[in-house]
């Protein structure tokens, strides 16, 4: 069975673990700020995090989190359009087994024995319990499997939250190279994760719909050739905040490899 992760990253190594729900999980992610859900967690052996189906190249979080993989039918349907760069919370109590399809023989807690921050960067195939439930998977070697109790959260992009670099803004990279007529964009270090992104141009007027890909970036193609800058409007189905930021472009209107951001979501507070 070939499972690929979810990765948390502590410290200098990751552990790979798949958390499943108990019986059927909400595809809304505002569920999961809400509800105290219930995961399989198991061991992956992988420890590079950049090869994930997010594609993410840099971890703005450092060793506050431990990048996984999640089950494809959550990444692909969660998050109202993608799980990429959602962060949870797994807790380390017993919590009770599903009542169907588990094969473990024992209940083990995650690693540290304590709460452990996990940030999606990945999606594995088949990483449920048998068909019970979907799963996560933690980047490293080990054996075994527990199960957890998980809530989604914040990803910790402030100095509040313990984040070394203190508070972080969204930046930008472009894949592919300079070009001034298609662009693939990915956003890093969004406290929430992003649904939606629309190009505009410089004067706001022209707006030109992304389509997420399934490596976590935005495509479309525009005609940038004789602009100095290129607008973009984002939001997250969390909270439905959106965002505008600006990222000046090359000479001929070409997109750089990357740009820094102005901008950040607000922190969410389901409860508030």
């Amino acid at each position: 069975k070939v499972m690929r992760s979810v990765v948390l990253i502590l410290t200098t190594f990751a552990l790979v673990a798949v958390v499943c729900g108990q019986g059927s999980t909400s595809t809304n992610n505002v569920d999961w700020y809400r509800t105290n859900n219930v995961g399989r967690s198991t061991w992956y052996g992988g420890t590079n995090f950049q090869s994930g189906a997010c594609t993410f190249q840099t971890n703005p979080f450092g060793n506050l989190v431990f990048p996984v993989a999640i089950d494809g039918n959550i990444y692909n349907a969660g998050i109202l359009g993608g799980a990429c760069g959602q962060c949870l919370l797994v807790g380390s109590s017993n919590p009770p087994r599903p009542t169907s399809g588990t094969t473990l023989s024992d209940d083990i807690l995650p690693p540290g024995n304590k709460p452990t921050l996990v940030w999606v960067v990945d999606k594995c195939g088949g990483c449920n319990d048998n068909g019970a439930s979907p799963g996560f998977d933690f980047y490293a070697n080990g054996a075994g499997a527990w199960y957890v109790n998980w809530t989604a959260v914040d990803c910790p992009v402030d100095a509040a939250s313990g984040n070394p670099n203190g508070n972080v803004l969204i930046n930008y990279v472009f894949q592919g190279g300079a070009n001034a007529y298609y662009q693939k964009l990915q956003l890093v270090g969004p406290r929430l994760p992003v649904n939606n992104l629309t190009f505009y141009d410089p004067t706001w007027t022209t707006a030109t719909p992304a389509k997420r890909t399934d490596d976590a970036f935005w495509v479309a193609s525009v005609n940038t050739s004789q602009w100095s800058v290129l607008n973009i409007e984002f939001s997250t189905a969390t909270t439905g905040e959106k965002l505008r930021d600006t990222i000046t472009l090359l000479a001929g209107g070409m997109t750089p490899s990357s740009a820094s951001g102005t901008q950040q979501f607000k922190a969410f507070r389901p409860n508030a």
